[in-house]
């Protein structure tokens, strides 16, 4: 990569452009973006010798290559967090020149397999995802080289030993994709030809393939920077308020409330194992009380856990005693 040869901080400040973009609405934490250079750089410190920024001069070139529109800022809230406000990363990075790369949408399974969602490989040029489509979700096998044959040898005649012979060898198509005939199927996103698995040859396929790739970067400075933003993707979450102290922490009577029903259930259950008499039912007699008491409201407990920030490590407390 180009940016591995350039010395900091021009090298993050070229990654910082090639990836994130202004928004003054928008803010990415410290610790993400600091720790997104490291997983970037860090085999370069090695392999090329140039050394990573440290943490502080770091931040402090992000307001610098942003023209001072990215500013470092700590958001106040229950848990304080440190952020750059001013930049989102971009919907899809550029290269050193300015040319956006295009995405792979080829539909793939979730990592828990529940679901589906675009494969999400950037490439410059519509021939690498083609390349990227038929080996990495098609499979196509690509022909293998040959095995090398042993030298020929011929005798000398003036010597009586072996002369080696040399043999030019003859062009192939090594490396390219086969045309043997197998089960494909097409994922793009839309697409309704060939959804379903057909024994199809690779040429055949590879036809209707291209007409879903899009076409190659502009080179025209012009075209490389709209003169519109796009709004960034947003997701809206609701959260349950309470009564919070100076510090943010969870305070007045629903934290007294929580606490209360805590101390219930660890009681419960150790009283429901000293009224057991059988060593093999003491655990199973604090389950059956803890369960008689809490079992009717412990989906609400688990709702105002996931809405409720001040009050979740409380909550947890509960309901790990009423788990137990």
């Amino acid at each position: 990569s180009a940016l591995l040869a350039l010395d900091e901080p021009e090298r993050s400040s070229k990654w910082l452009r090639c990836l994130f973009e202004e928004d003054k609405d928008e803010a990415i934490t410290q610790i993400a973006l600091w720790q997104a250079y490291q997983a970037r750089f860090a085999h370069a410190v090695d392999k090329m010798g140039r050394p990573l920024l440290p943490a502080a001069e770091f931040i402090k070139n992000v307001s610098t290559t942003f023209a001072e529109k990215a500013a470092a800022q700590v958001q106040a809230g229950p848990v304080q967090k440190f952020i750059i406000k001013g930049i989102r990363i971009r919907d899809a990075p550029v290269d050193l020149t300015g040319r956006p790369y295009q995405k792979c949408q080829w539909t793939t399974p979730t990592p828990d397999g529940t679901g589906t969602r675009p494969c999400g490989g950037f490439f410059m040029e519509p021939a690498e995802m083609f390349e990227h489509i038929f080996s990495h979700h098609l499979r196509v096998p690509k022909i293998a080289s040959p095995s090398p044959s042993p030298p020929s040898a011929s005798p000398n005649g003036s010597e009586g030993g072996l002369e080696t012979a040399a043999v030019a060898e003859p062009k192939t198509d090594v490396g390219k994709f086969t045309n043997d005939e197998g089960t494909y199927r097409c994922l793009w996103p839309g697409c309704t030809k060939f959804r379903n698995p057909t024994l199809i040859r690779p040429a055949q396929l590879a036809a209707h393939i291209k007409i879903h790739l899009p076409p190659p970067s502009p080179l025209d400075a012009s075209l490389k920077h709209p003169s519109w933003v796009s709004p960034a993707e947003t997701q809206s979450f609701s959260f349950l308020s309470t009564a919070v102290d100076e510090r943010g922490d969870a305070a007045g009577i629903p934290l007294t409330a929580v606490l209360v029903l805590r101390n219930l259930a660890r009681n419960l259950r150790r009283l429901g194992r000293e009224e057991e008499e059988r060593e093999d039912e003491r655990e199973r007699g604090g389950g059956r009380k803890v369960a008689r008491y809490f079992g009717g409201v412990e989906n609400e407990l688990w709702f105002v856990f996931a809405h409720n920030k001040s009050l979740a490590s409380y909550l947890g407390d509960l309901l790990i005693a009423i788990a137990e």
